[in-house]
Formats: C-alpha cells, structure tokens, sequence
C-alpha cells in the first residue's frame, strides 16, 4: 500500500500543530510610566535598536534620556524579541533614565 506522496500536517502528540514562518511577527506594547502604550508589530529578528529609535522619534525624547526593560530586566538596542523569547502581545516598560547629581 502506499501513500502516493500525499503530505500531511504535522502532528505532534495527537494534535495538528502549525508550521509558523521564519520571519513571524508579533506586536510588541511599550508603555511609559504614564501608562501611555505605543503597538509594534515586528518580526522576532528585528533588533530592538529600530523600536528604540521609533519610540524616541514619536515621543520626541533623546535615546540616551530613557531605558527599556522586559521582565525587569534591561532592553539592550542590539536584543531581539526571539533572543528574549517574548511572545504577541508582551509588555516592554520605558523609564526616564535616572541622572546622578551631586551633593
């Protein structure tokens, strides 16, 4: 008997499971300390650099006057959101970056 080279889903554990693409996309909220929320929708090999630099733009702050952080921890420019494993929908926090002064 033989298949005929028919090709069926994959399926892992009984259920069907979906090939997503290589360049999948996912949106990502970055939210100020205002509560304010910006939507990106990018691919998870974009680096954060270019959200960094749209944000900025938009919000009409200097790069170097804020910080991005994912689960507490610091965005850096050259991460991305698949290095981070962060999925549709994830929350990345901005902060004014903090000065130090003298006394």
């Amino acid at each position: 008997m033989s298949n005929h080279g028919s090709s069926a889903p994959a399926v892992e554990n009984g259920e069907k499971t979906e090939q997503k693409p290589k360049g999948e996309q996912i949106n990502i909220v970055v939210k100020d300390q205002n509560s304010n929320e910006l939507t990106f929708k990018i691919k998870k090999t974009t680096k954060f650099e270019k959200v960094f630099a749209a944000w900025c733009n938009m919000e009409s702050k200097e790069p170097k006057s804020v910080r991005f952080s994912f689960d507490g921890s610091r965005v850096n420019p050259n991460d991305t959101p698949g290095a981070l494993d962060m999925e549709d929908g994830d929350i990345v926090e901005v902060f004014l970056e903090q000065m130090g002064g003298t006394c």
